[in-house]
C-alpha cells in the first residue's frame, strides 16, 4: 500500500479483455488503499457493432481469435484470475458490490459510508451530481485520447482517421458532461493501424498514469481543463468516417 494513500473505490464494467490486468496491477501496487469496487451490467455491444461496421464480417472470427489468444496466454502464465474482473477482485479479497447504475441511491450511500476520497471510473454510464459530489477528491475517469481532443465515442478511431502518430491517454476529474473536467495525468503511445492494438498499448500505460493522477490530485495540480465549450463531442461514427477508415486500410481488430 502506498504511504499516505487516499482511499479509492472502483467503478467497473464487466469488460474482461483489458480491465482485469489493469486492476490486478492497481491492487498489487495500492493494496488496502482500494477499499471496494462496484460492477455494473454494461455490455460491450457498441464495440462489437463498430468492429462489424468497420471491418465487416471478418471482425467476428478475428475478435474470437484475439480473445482466445489472450485467454491462452493468461492460463499459460498461471494467471487464471485475469479471465474476469470478478475473479481478479476475488484473488485480492476486494469487497465487490453490484448495482444497476452508479447513480443508484444504494451505490451513492456505499461510497458515502466508506468515506471514499477518489472514485476511479471505468464504465460508460454518465455520473450524476449526487455521486460526483461524494468522493472528497473527486471522481476520475480514464479516456483514450489526448484531451481536450476527441471527447466522446471511439476516440482511437478518430485519431487514426486524422493520421495522428500517437494515441493519447488521459485521466481527468469528472463533471456531468462526458469527458470534461480537470486533466490530472496524460500519456501517449505510438499509433498503429489497428484500433484493438492501440487500446492494448493504451492500457499498458494506464497503471503508471493512475499513479501520476493520484499524486497530482493530492497536490491539487492539473494539466488543463476540458469543457463542452472548448472541445467538440464526437458521437457515433458517420458513414463518411466508415468509408474513410476502410479507404485508409485501417482495421478495428
Amino acid at each position: 500500500m502506498k504511504n499516505s494513500a487516499p482511499s479509492i473505490f472502483l467503478f467497473c464494467s464487466g469488460e474482461s479483455l483489458f480491465h482485469p490486468a489493469m486492476y490486478d496491477q492497481l491492487l498489487e501496487q495500492w493494496g488496502g488503499a482500494i477499499v471496494g469496487a462496484a460492477v455494473f451490467p454494461v455490455s460491450g455491444r457498441s464495440g462489437f457493432r463498430n468492429a462489424l461496421k468497420l471491418d465487416g464480417p471478418p471482425a467476428l472470427p478475428r475478435m474470437a481469435a484475439r480473445w482466445a489468444r489472450i485467454r491462452a496466454g493468461q492460463l499459460a502464465a498461471g494467471r487464471p484470475w485475469l479471465l474476469s474482473v470478478r475473479r481478479t477482485f476475488k484473488r485480492h479479497n476486494l469487497s465487490v458490490d453490484f448495482f444497476d447504475s452508479p447513480n443508484a441511491g444504494a451505490c451513492t450511500a456505499l461510497v458515502r459510508r466508506l468515506g471514499v476520497d477518489i472514485v476511479y471510473n471505468n464504465q460508460p454510464i454518465r455520473l450524476g451530481d449526487a455521486i460526483l459530489s461524494e468522493p472528497r477528491m473527486g471522481c476520475i475517469n480514464r479516456h483514450c485520447s489526448a484531451l481536450p481532443q476527441y471527447r466522446g465515442v471511439e476516440p482511437v478511431v478518430r485519431a487514426l482517421l486524422n493520421r495522428d502518430r500517437s494515441i493519447g491517454v488521459s485521466i481527468h476529474t469528472m463533471t456531468p458532461e462526458y469527458d470534461c473536467g480537470r486533466i490530472v495525468a496524460q500519456a501517449s503511445v505510438e499509433a498503429v493501424p489497428n484500433v484493438f492494438e492501440c487500446y492494448e498499448r493504451a492500457f499498458a500505460v494506464s497503471v503508471e498514469l493512475f499513479d501520476r493522477a493520484v499524486d497530482n490530485l493530492m497536490c491539487a495540480k492539473d494539466l488543463g481543463r476540458v469543457t463542452a465549450g472548448n472541445s467538440p463531442y464526437y458521437g457515433q461514427l458517420t458513414g463518411e468516417e466508415v468509408l474513410l477508415f476502410k479507404k485508409l486500410g485501417l482495421r478495428y481488430i
